[in-house]
C-alpha cells in the first residue's frame, strides 16, 4: 500500500491553533485465500487462476478497490478416454 502523512492545523483564534496528523493509506489489501486457485500480485496487478480449468482472471487495483471479473472456480470434471469398439 502507498500513503502518506498530512499535517492540518484549525485556528481556533489569532494566536493558537490546534495541529492533527493523519496517515492515510492508499491501496488494495491482498485478494483472500481463493478455494481451487492461486494468485499472484505484481503492485496493483493481481491474476487468479483457476487449478481445475484453464479460467484466468487479471483485476486492477484502482484506489483501495479491485477492479476486473471473478467467479468461483470449481473443481472440473476428471478427463478419462472413451473408448468405442466396433463388434
Amino acid at each position: 500500500m502507498k500513503g502518506g502523512k498530512f499535517n492540518f492545523c484549525a485556528l481556533l483564534n489569532e494566536n493558537s491553533c490546534v495541529r492533527f496528523c493523519a496517515y492515510i493509506a492508499v491501496g488494495c489489501a491482498d485478494l483472500p485465500v481463493i478455494s481451487d486457485a492461486w494468485t499472484a500480485r505484481d503492485g496493483d496487478l493481481a491474476i487468479v487462476r483457476c487449478n481445475h480449468s484453464r479460467q484466468v482472471f487479471h483485476l486492477k487495483c484502482n484506489g483501495n478497490v479491485w477492479f476486473g471479473d471473478l467467479t468461483n472456480c470449481t473443481a472440473g470434471v476428471p478427463r478419462c478416454r472413451y473408448t468405442h469398439k466396433l463388434h
